[in-house]
């Protein structure tokens, strides 16, 4: 997942790399790494800023979805 994460930042595939994350995300919040997950999350709502992606975007629902997860 980390090799894949690297490419993407490489290639700037903001979209693509935000759903990277939303499945690190999960991985660390189930290995109980709630600060990580946290500034994960952070990185994928920049994205979705930085790109124009609200709410109802793919990428939003996925931001939607782990908010109370994290809190």
């Amino acid at each position: 997942m980390l090799a894949g994460e690297a490419l993407l930042r490489e290639a700037k595939a903001e979209p693509e790399l935000g759903e990277l994350l939303y499945l690190r995300i999960k991985v660390e919040q189930g290995s109980g790494n709630t600060l990580l997950s946290l500034a994960l999350l952070g990185e994928m709502e920049a994205i979705a800023d930085r790109i124009g992606l609200g709410p109802e975007s793919e990428l939003g629902r996925m931001i939607t979805e782990l908010r109370p997860m994290l809190s």
